[in-house]
């Protein structure tokens, strides 16, 4: 959510400390989200004993809805804090139309997915995570 710009176009969904939006660039496969804390962490030692629980279920909820949104073969939760100097976790909908030579680490070397079905799953999942009641 670099410089204001929605990633895919969508408003992030908030939960609790954290934030969940699809990745903005473009992906191997079109069910890749990332949640980030909404304050500035860079490790994940540096978030509190609270953030950490909230985070680990969290992760849960968004792997259910990938799953669900999906039917993903598998689902990848990743943590590098590398190239971007803010904490965030990359959870990704491995589908069985992966190629082998796209999974595991290599879908990080990845493109190709289709930024219209990159959008359709995103508002899928995000609208899993909305609280109840609320209106986009």
């Amino acid at each position: 959510m670099k410089g204001g710009v929605l990633p895919r176009g969508l408003p992030p969904v908030q939960r609790g400390l954290f934030v969940v939006h699809p990745r903005a660039e473009d992906a191997a496969v079109p069910g890749w989200m990332i949640i980030a804390p909404v304050r500035h962490v860079e490790q994940w030692d540096e978030l509190s004993p609270r953030e950490q629980k909230e985070l680990g279920e969290l992760i849960g909820v968004v792997t259910s809805a990938l799953r669900e949104v999906t039917h993903a073969e598998k689902i990848y939760v990743n943590v590098f804090a590398e190239v971007v100097a803010h904490l965030h976790v990359h959870v990704i909908a491995r589908t069985d139309d992966v190629p082998v030579e796209m999974r595991g680490p290599r879908i990080f070397q990845s493109t190709g997915a289709d930024p219209a079905a990159a959008d359709a799953i995103a508002e899928k999942v995000l609208t899993k995570l909305k609280p109840r009641g609320h209106a986009r």
